[in-house]
């Protein structure tokens, strides 16, 4: 057995540190996207449930408001709906399966 530095063509059977760091860097990320998850999941079931009532300077009318009365919070629970579907389709599935591979070159 070889005790001497690798030569070209040689392997090594332990873990390097930057294997060990990229694998931690790939578990942090996983962890933010779950974070970025649940954040426009909340964000939009926040708007899309939410009804208000406020009294006006009369308290004898009471105005109801809900989050389809206005386009914009209309987009804005649309659009974090979409965010979120890809946030769970393509980026977690894609970030669980390609953490292993390394980029491929062209030769």
């Amino acid at each position: 057995m070889k005790t001497g530095p690798l030569e070209s063509g040689e392997a090594s059977t332990g873990a390097t540190p930057a294997k060990l760091m990229i694998s931690g860097v790939t578990i942090l990320e996983f962890i933010l996207r779950i974070l970025a998850a649940a954040g426009t999941l909340g964000s939009a079931m926040a708007i899309g449930t939410t009804e208000e009532t406020a009294p006006p300077f009369p308290k004898s009318i009471q105005l109801n408001a809900e989050y389809s009365d206005l386009p914009m919070l209309t987009f804005f629970v649309i659009a974090n709906s979409v965010a979120y579907a890809y946030l769970v389709l393509f980026s977690l599935y894609l970030s669980t399966t390609l953490s292993g591979e390394q980029p491929k070159t062209v030769e």
